[in-house]
């Protein structure tokens, strides 16, 4: 299971935080609390307190909040997160544990970042593990795309009457839709590879939902149906030649391997047709 470590500054806090933790993660077991709680003041040694200064953690410490720029800051929170979540791509798929959720509400929240640039975070993400030939779940790609797609279009979140939509967001949403559809017409390109069986359970199906609200940019779009038709077909099609080369090729390896050096002087049906 995952541990938390965290520092408060007295057992009242401590308590809280248990609280906000067992009803954010659901478990059935309730965390404990270390029944000796060491003191706020932290006693540092010399050597620490040095190296300390040299890697600049009492600036980081002492900044401003208002005065950061936390993009670059989360981007590397959920950059860490997901290398460390991955490490057993088959069980996680992309998806954050329980405590590593509550890490990515509390920053989000506790520094004000919008619910879009979160997700656009996390959304370039999930497409640098998937170009590193790593197992994303594509459900977990689309429910992240939908938000920053509404969000972009026009499409208020939950009761909100008013959506502001920064520049900064367009374009980033228009940077990362193109990233994602090259990633799934990569994918549907070589699905025989990626989606075994098709394993992950219903991954291909999602892949081509996903890539059906990719191209059409929103649901209400049904004109844009011979495109989504035309990339699949493109895709197939090259689906086909990539499988035909690769047979190919293990089929020359094969041949190479299976050869008897004994029959090397020995004229072949291919020499006497030459």
């Amino acid at each position: 299971g995952d541990a938390l470590i965290f520092a408060v500054p007295d057992e009242a806090e401590l308590h809280g935080w248990v609280q906000v933790i067992h009803r954010a993660t659901g478990q059935s077991h309730k965390p404990v609390p270390p029944v000796r709680v060491s003191s706020s003041k932290c006693h540092f040694r010399k050597d620490e307190r040095v190296r300390a200064h040299h890697l600049g953690l009492n600036q980081l410490a002492s900044v401003k909040p208002h005065e950061v720029d936390h993009l670059p800051l989360l981007r590397e929170l959920v950059a860490r997160m997901l290398d460390f979540r991955l490490k057993d791509p088959f069980v996680s798929l992309g998806w954050l544990s329980p405590a590593q959720k509550l890490i990515f509400d509390e920053y989000c929240n506790r520094y004000g970042v919008r619910t879009c640039q979160r997700h656009l975070i996390f959304l370039q993400e999930l497409i640098r593990c998937g170009e590193e030939d790593i197992t994303v779940d594509m459900d977990l790609l689309y429910q992240s795309y939908v938000i920053c797609a509404d969000h972009v279009h026009g499409k208020a979140q939950g009761n909100a009457e008013i959506n502001t939509v920064l520049s900064a967001e367009i374009e980033d949403f228009q940077a990362v839709r193109a990233r994602l559809l090259a990633f799934l017409e990569k994918r549907l390109t070589g699905f025989r590879y990626y989606f075994p069986f098709n394993r992950p359970e219903a991954a291909l199906e999602n892949l081509l939902i996903l890539m059906e609200r990719v191209i059409n940019q929103s649901n209400d779009d049904t004109a844009g149906a011979e495109a989504v038709h035309s990339v699949v077909r493109i895709c197939l099609r090259n689906a086909a030649v990539l499988n035909y080369e690769r047979i190919s090729d293990f089929a020359r390896k094969e041949a190479k391997k299976n050869q008897d050096p004994d029959d090397v002087g020995l004229p072949t049906p291919e020499k006497r047709l030459v």
